[in-house]
């Protein structure tokens, strides 16, 4: 059963390896750049759809 607020992403192993030390090196969550991650994956696909749904969940409506 999957948890609430949680995501499962299947990756490579390198490439999860690679993840985790550059979270580590960083400094950072892994919460914190998969949420950047995926902010930017939206954004670079379509930015006005983006800005849209970002100002309907901020509740901004200019």
């Amino acid at each position: 059963m999957p948890r609430k607020d949680y995501m499962t992403i299947k990756a490579h192993e390198t490439v999860q390896q690679m993840f985790n030390e550059f979270v580590s090196s960083k400094k950072i969550t892994k919460t914190v750049a998969l949420n950047d991650m995926l902010e930017m994956y939206m954004l670079a696909k379509d930015e006005d759809l983006y800005l849209k749904l970002k100002r309907k969940y901020l509740n901004v409506s200019v």
